[in-house]
Order: structure tokens, then sequence, then C-alpha cells
């Protein structure tokens, strides 16, 4: 298991910002755009303003939306759950830079592609998370996290069945991700 400190978090965001020069992260709470995202969300049902603001790192397009400060440790961010939420958030940029109009579309107008699409990024919170602390990979409870983004049953299936097939190769020990390889390379530095 390796030991994160805060500095270590802190550069492990940074730098990758260096690596990924079109990409931004902005505090959650400072962008009255996600605050408007959050009240819709809450008055459709989907989920509590508070809760979208709080626990959720949210990436539109090239930007990063976070609702913590990287290094800072907080009861709801810890920080290995900052480190992890790095390459996943990274992901998604990467996702919408290959085909914006198709990720946009896909990602609000269909559960499946929307729980795929997260799933894939899942992929790469599983494999740092493994590297760093050893941990068993958890396919259900990603794919379960999926409700919070409205995904339906059949479609949290389908992201489930696709962790499972990835988490035998993390468990063996397999960096096969970019943005994760990234990740590890800076954290390896330190």
């Amino acid at each position: 298991m390796i030991k994160l400190t805060p500095d270590m978090v802190s550069r492990l965001w940074w730098r990758m910002l260096l690596n990924h020069p079109v990409v931004k992260v902005v505090a959650k709470g400072d962008s009255e755009l996600m605050r408007n995202v959050g009240a819709f969300l809450s008055a459709v049902g989907i989920m509590n303003a508070r809760d979208f603001m709080q626990r959720y790192a949210t990436t539109i397009a090239t930007t990063i939306y976070l609702p913590f400060v990287p290094g800072v440790e907080t009861e709801e961010h810890s920080l290995l759950s900052q480190a992890s939420t790095c390459p996943h958030e990274f992901r998604h940029t990467v996702q919408y830079r290959r085909a914006p109009v198709t990720f946009l579309w896909g990602y609000t107008s269909s559960s499946m592609k929307r729980a795929m699409y997260e799933a894939d990024c899942y992929a790469h919170n599983m494999e740092l998370r493994h590297w760093l602390t050893g941990e068993r990979p958890d396919p259900a409870g990603c794919a379960d996290n999926l409700k919070a983004y409205a995904c339906n049953a059949s479609s949290r299936a389908a992201a489930r069945a696709y962790l499972e097939s990835v988490a035998p190769t993390i468990m063996g020990g397999g960096i096969s991700r970019t943005i994760v390889k990234e990740a590890v390379a800076i954290l390896s530095e330190q």
C-alpha cells in the first residue's frame, strides 16, 4: 500500500493538468453553471442538489468541476478518493475530445451509453485504487453507483459485466489504461 500525502495528491492533479493543457479544473462551488445543474437535477428528482455539489466531481467537455481542493482531505473526500477521481475525470475529457457530439448526445440521452461511459471511467478508478492499496476491485459497487446517474437496471447490469470483465487484469496488477499509467508515473516520482 502506498501512503498518500496531501502533496502527492495535489501534484497528481496539477501534473495531469500540465500533461493535458486543454483541460481545466474549476471549484464546483464557485460555478454558477454547476449550481444551476444541481438545481435542475434536484427539481427533476434525479439527485439532491447538495449531494451533487458536495459529493460528485463533474466533467463537462474539457472542464472538471471539483467539490474538493486536491490534497485537502475532508470527511467527504479522502486523499484516496481524490487520487482515484483524477483518472476518472480526465478519462471523461478524453471521451469528449474523441467525439464531442457523439459523447454529449449519448451521455445525456441514453441510460446505456451513459452507464458504459461511466463504466469505462470507473475501470480507471479501480485500476489506480488497486495499484495504491491492493484493494480488490468492486464492480458491483461501481455499477450500483450508477443509480445516482439515472441509469436503469439493465444499463447498470451491462456496466457491472464490463467491470467484472476487467477486474481480473486489475487484480493481476495490470495497468493498461493510458491515463492511469500517467497517474502511476506521477505518483511513483514522489
